[in-house]
């Protein structure tokens, strides 16, 4: 298993129990679910925006020529790609659990609780969407200097 995987994998299961230890009690309204969504689907955009930069940026294009010191098998562009691809599905992932969620709702149901086993994921997956959406930020922000750099030379 790559680091990768076993990172996200350690924050989600950590996040299961700190979930299910200290905040099992806290009361929610159904409305917070599609505000979830909501919110995933906005940095589901971001992730494809920022993907769409990286394809006009000279600088990426050299990150093709150099092999990443942490893998000497793949390239900067193929690393920079792979932790796209897993925000990506991790994103997709996330809205299908929170999509899914809405149907077994009853919608009389107005408060609902992170302790009921049907929500014991929830801290986990915004706890990974954020972890890699942060990483992704910073990914973003680096190439926007390294391009801003080339084009001032």
């Amino acid at each position: 298993m790559s680091k990768k995987y076993f990172t996200a994998t350690v924050l989600f299961l950590v996040s299961l129990l700190v979930q299910i230890k200290f905040f099992s009690n806290i009361q929610f309204s159904l409305s917070t679910i599609s505000d979830i969504v909501t919110f995933l689907s906005i940095l589901f955009g971001f992730y494809v925006t920022s993907l769409a930069i990286f394809v006009t940026s000279k600088y990426v294009s050299s990150l093709y020529e150099i092999v990443d010191r942490n893998n000497k098998g793949v390239t900067l562009l193929d690393t920079l790609t792979n932790n796209y691809k897993f925000g990506l599905i991790l994103t997709l992932l996330s809205l299908m659990y929170f999509i899914g969620v809405q149907f077994f709702i009853p919608l009389q149901q107005s408060t609902l609780s992170l302790g009921d086993g049907i929500f014991y994921p929830l801290i986990g997956f915004l706890v990974l969407d954020f972890v890699y959406c942060f990483a992704m930020l910073s990914d973003l922000i680096k190439i926007i200097i390294q391009e801003g750099k080339s084009r001032a030379v």
